[in-house]
């Protein structure tokens, strides 16, 4: 009976041990995409909170490795701590090209702390304790980065004719220029092309105006005409019934 008892007991011990396991959440992990990155970046900043970031790539293996430490070991730190959260984001999605723009990320995996509205480059190998400390150290204000702007439409536009040139000027090297003449070349082809594009754009803008003058006119002279066959209609109308009552004939 004895023994029973204390199979029953150990039995009941190990099921409340592994209820508690299973109710143990592991604090999340978001993995960012484009604009919900810039929303929880300025939800971080307004309620003076920590977020932890790694800008990754799939065909680096390091940063593979420095997600999984992540995920499995380095969140158990701060189960209970609702001041600091953890991100991923992957620099290969194009809804992610922006962000790794306006960081000018040229290195993976690229390891940030976001915190007092400053941010702070993680640079030592990557490693468990090494991680936790640089979370919960102190920071010397002389190694905190401004965090950049978003990126604007004339960033954009520079970036997109940047590329342009260099594209071009490439093709040119293809056809045995070098590469000073190539980008000279490619410069001046460029502005040819946006002057080509303003006059275009300025043509069809004007042909766009007389279009709609021309709507516009049209729909003014048809309602004066209107008017004009409402008015003659009416005097029309208004003669007859004169002339009828001179023609009728009077009473004896």
């Amino acid at each position: 009976m004895y023994k029973v008892q204390n199979i029953f007991l150990l039995l009941f011990t190990s099921l409340l041990f592994l209820l508690n396991i299973i109710s143990i959440k592991s604090k999340e992990i978001k993995i960012f995409e484009g604009e919900a990155f810039n929303q929880e970046l300025e939800k971080t900043i307004k309620t003076k909170k920590k977020l932890f970031l790694i800008f990754f790539a799939k065909n680096c293996d390091y940063c593979g490795y420095s997600v999984r430490v992540l995920k499995e070991r380095i969140v158990q730190h701060y189960e209970e701590d609702n001041k600091i959260s953890f991100g991923v984001i992957n620099l290969d999605r194009q809804s992610n090209f922006w962000i790794g723009y306006k960081f000018n990320i040229t290195q993976i995996p690229y390891i940030l702390l976001i915190e007092g509205g400053k941010m702070y480059q993680f640079k030592e190998q990557f490693d468990e304790m090494k991680v936790v400390q640089f979370i919960d150290e102190e920071k010397n204000i002389e190694d905190a980065l401004d965090i950049p702007e978003d990126v604007g439409l004339s960033k954009k536009i520079s970036f997109f004719m940047a590329g342009l040139i260099r594209q071009t000027s490439d093709l040119f090297v293809k056809f045995g220029f070098n590469n000073n003449m190539s980008n000279y070349l490619a410069c001046a082809l460029l502005f040819i092309f946006l002057v080509a594009m303003i006059y275009l754009e300025h043509k069809l803008i004007n042909g766009i105006r007389k279009l709609i003058d021309y709507f516009k006119n049209w729909k003014k002279n048809g309602a004066k005409n209107n008017n004009e066959d409402i008015k003659d209609e009416k005097k029309n109308e208004e003669g007859e019934i004169k002339d009828n009552q001179e023609n009728k004939p009077k009473k004896e």
